[in-house]
C-alpha cells in the first residue's frame, strides 16, 4: 500500500504492490486455478511452471474465453475426481491463460503503470526484480485506491 505522506505521482510500483503474490501452477484444471482466484479474491494471477517459474497469466477474461470455447463447465465436470482424469484434460490452465507477461521493476512510476496497463489492455501488472523473478503485482484497483486516498486527503485538507 501507499506510504503515507507520499504524493500519489510520486509513488512507485513498490510502493502500491501487493506483495503476497497468488499463483497458480500451469498443471491445474481450469476448474481448480478459478476455484484459487476465487479463495484468494482475486481476478488474476501468475501462471507458474513446474520450477515456480512464471510463465503468464490467468486471468477471469481467459476463463470466460475457455468456457466460450466449449469448455466443460464447473456446474457439469467431465470426469468423477483426479483419478479418473484423461492426462490431456490436465494443464487446461497452462493452455489457456495469457502467455504475454506484462511487467515492471519496482521503480516504476505510476504514469509508467498505467500506461502499460493501458497499451496492453490488462487490469495488472506484475513487478519484477533484477532477475526477473515476481515481487508483486499491481493491479488496476491498487492503482485506483491510491487515486481514492489521494482524492480523500485532498479534500480533508481543502475543507480545512
Amino acid at each position: 500500500m501507499r506510504k503515507a505522506g507520499k504524493h500519489l505521482f510520486d509513488c512507485t510500483a513498490e510502493d502500491l504492490m501487493t506483495r503476497d503474490v497468488i499463483a497458480i501452477p500451469g498443471g491445474l484444471t481450469l476448474q481448480e486455478a478459478a476455484h484459487r482466484l476465487s479463495e484468494a479474491g482475486v481476478s488474476g494471477a501468475p501462471v507458474t511452471d513446474e520450477e515456480g517459474r512464471c510463465v503468464g497469466v490467468l486471468s477471469r477474461s481467459d476463463l470466460v474465453r475457455a468456457l466460450d470455447q466449449g469448455l466443460p463447465s464447473p456446474a457439469e465436470p467431465a470426469y468423477f475426481g483426479d483419478w479418473q482424469m484423461a492426462e490431456e484434460e490436465r494443464g487446461e490452465t497452462a493452455r489457456f491463460m495469457t502467455p504475454a507477461i506484462i511487467a515492471v521493476p519496482p521503480g516504476a512510476s505510476l504514469a509508467e503503470i498505467a500506461c502499460t496497463m493501458c497499451s496492453s489492455r490488462v487490469h495488472r501488472v506484475l513487478v519484477t526484480d533484477g532477475d526477473g523473478r515476481i515481487v508483486g503485482v499491481v493491479s488496476s484497483l491498487d492503482v485506483l485506491g491510491a487515486l481514492a486516498a489521494e482524492a480523500a486527503n485532498h479534500n480533508e485538507f481543502a475543507g480545512a
